[in-house]
């Protein structure tokens, strides 16, 4: 197992980030929106969008909890490179925090 600690920044408005190119399985751990940010943040698939996504507010926190979204192929884990943020804020950030196989 290992630690994973990134920062996501949005770099271009209303542009989705990925979370990592490389498969990663995350075993568990957090994301969090940086409290310094100027707008909500939101996390999801390829498609997310600043109408559609999980919305963290600046300071929220997001649990990555794998055994939410297991499928049998998955063992209870979640593939970080089909993970994403988006944000109408340039500059604003997500912290991850996670634990990967």
């Amino acid at each position: 197992m290992k630690l994973i600690h990134k920062t996501l920044t949005i770099a271009t408005a209303n542009t989705a980030v990925q979370a990592c190119s490389e498969a990663e399985s995350i075993l568990g751990g957090v994301f969090k929106a940086k409290k310094s940010n100027s707008a909500s943040v939101y996390i999801g698939t390829s498609t997310v969008t600043t109408s559609c996504g999980f919305e963290l507010n600046p300071g929220d926190a997001l649990p990555a909890n794998p055994a939410l979204v297991q499928t049998s192929e998955q063992h209870g884990s979640l593939d970080l490179s089909t993970i994403y943020i988006n944000g109408g804020t340039v500059c604003d950030k997500v912290d991850l925090w996670l634990i990967a196989r």
